[in-house]
């Protein structure tokens, strides 16, 4: 994923992803035991503009594809959750999602038995796995994973934490880069921001990311005396740098040796490549989920379930007006008018025509 702060695209390469955001799960966890509950404060023609419709539409289809392959099974929400990188051009894919459970489950030094309350499953579409544990200790075992053996070779990884459920995230700007980790936690987390459960930083710039516990990001963060505006981050679809590919990053390229041109998709291009590039997700004249495409944007996860909300609230207030509204009930218990005129104008042979004729 990369981060969007005020236009300024943010990767995931420069985030300080050493233990993740362990110390927002744990936070939170202490503030469950406390038990402390805090509210959430182009085409000038006919054809052209209906070409530019079509690749809008099928740059639409394609991100809902590759989200759609990324999604992960149900996990338990509680649990803890590492997320395991592999380098070195390990694909899972090949590799198989059991071979490297148990690698990753020897590394960590997780007993078999123990291992067997865990989760860990694959992301194929980002080329990833995830270990999902209730058990805090195994967790940091996870977390502190390097290295795995594949087959008697020996593959670089890396791991961290993700943020715990229920939880969203802000950025904040302008903050002294001399400020140290300790300075961010003690003016950030802390009673004047009761929601903010951990900050970091990214990598050398005055920019820091906040998890807060619930799904409503402030719109204000106290920086100790001072209040910075915050905003909601967004993710990016996740784009290879390397082979060109949507749904995964280059961190984790599977076929590093191979290279492809995210604009004309040739491969293996020399420096002096130039062609007239074409977006995969827009069908604009850039490479794919280049900074220029207003495709490359995630609807994030907060924003989808307020809307889901939303929407159900105001089906269940159709619903709840349709069934009391006393016109409608009127209407099911005595025939309109219009009914009635044109039954008493058919006779009893039912010919709409024809007079009733008198009985003797």
């Amino acid at each position: 994923m990369e981060y969007q702060v005020e236009g300024e695209d943010i990767s995931p390469e420069d985030c300080t992803e050493d233990i993740g955001w362990k110390a927002a799960e744990m936070r939170r966890s202490r503030n469950k035991v406390a038990a402390v509950g805090v509210s959430g404060a182009k085409g000038s023609t006919k054809a052209g503009v209906e070409g530019d419709a079509r690749a809008s539409r099928s740059g639409y289809d394609t991100k809902n594809r590759i989200v759609k392959a990324g999604r992960m099974p149900p996990l338990p929400k509680d649990f803890s959750k590492i997320v395991i990188r592999p380098r070195g051009g390990l694909d899972i894919s090949r590799i198989g999602a059991g071979i490297m459970a148990d690698a990753i489950v020897l590394a960590a030094g997780v007993e078999e038995e123990e291992a067997m309350q865990d989760n860990i499953c694959p992301n194929l579409q980002q080329n990833i796995m995830v270990a999902s544990t209730p058990d805090q200790d195994r967790a940091s075992r996870y977390l502190k994973v390097k290295n795995i053996d594949i087959g008697g070779k020996v593959f670089e990884v890396s791991a961290y934490a993700t943020a715990p459920h229920d939880t969203c995230k802000g950025v904040i700007r302008g903050i002294p880069i001399s400020d140290t980790q300790d300075i961010l936690n003690r003016k950030i987390v802390n009673a004047n921001n009761p929601l903010a459960l951990q900050a970091k930083r990214i990598k050398d710039t005055g920019t820091i990311i906040i998890a807060f516990e619930g799904r409503k990001v402030p719109r204000f963060v106290r920086y100790g005396p001072s209040l910075l505006q915050c905003s909601l981050y967004r993710k990016h679809v996740d784009i290879c740098y390397v082979c060109g590919k949507l749904g995964h990053r280059a961190d984790v390229n599977p076929n590093p040796g191979e290279t492809i041109c995210r604009g004309c998709e040739i491969k293996n291009p020399d420096e002096q490549h130039q062609c007239d590039p074409t977006c995969k997700l827009c069908g604009g004249h850039h490479p794919t989920a280049d900074k220029e495409c207003k495709n490359r944007f995630l609807v994030p996860y907060v924003v989808r379930r307020r809307r889901w909300e939303r929407s159900r609230a105001a089906a269940q207030a159709r619903d709840e007006s349709m069934t009391s509204s006393p016109d409608l009930k009127d209407e099911q218990q005595f025939p309109g008018i219009g009914t009635q005129s044109i039954q008493s104008t058919q006779g009893q042979d039912g010919h709409p025509h024809c007079r009733g004729r008198a009985r003797s």
